[in-house]
């Protein structure tokens, strides 16, 4: 798998907040500006798969600046409950990656990637009662 790819991934375990409202949070992604330019195709998916879920208004990436803004419902779940969450689906996401075979084509690397988020999605965060 492309080394450049690699990095990136690894990177997103950086994730900081770096502004937030009630609703509305934006992070750092480091990750992000190191994605290699074919692959900046899956942005637009990976925006979709995240708005599926309930309480999601709204999911942007912006490789360019490294940035993530994420509006949510206060209503289902807090910024904490939010956040805790994105690190559970990357940590599942980094032990797929990691246990990967290296040498299978990137496309299909990327579709075993897709499908465990896809999976871990539709197990719900936890929402308020």
């Amino acid at each position: 798998m492309n080394a450049l790819l690699t990095k990136a991934f690894l990177a997103f375990n950086d994730v900081k907040v770096v502004h937030s409202l009630p609703g509305r949070v934006r992070l750092s992604v480091p990750g992000l500006k190191m994605v290699p330019e074919e692959f900046l195709y899956l942005e637009e998916e990976l925006c979709s798969i995240f708005q599926t879920i309930k309480g999601i208004n709204s999911f942007e990436l912006s490789p360019y600046s490294g940035r993530a803004l994420i509006h949510f419902d206060t209503e289902l779940f807090t910024e904490r409950e939010l956040m805790d969450w994105l690190r559970d689906i990357w940590q599942e996401l980094a032990s797929v990656f990691v246990a990967i075979d290296k040498s299978l084509a990137d496309e299909r690397i990327i579709s075993e990637m897709k499908k465990t988020l896809i999976e871990k999605i539709q197990s719900p965060m936890r929402i308020k009662d």
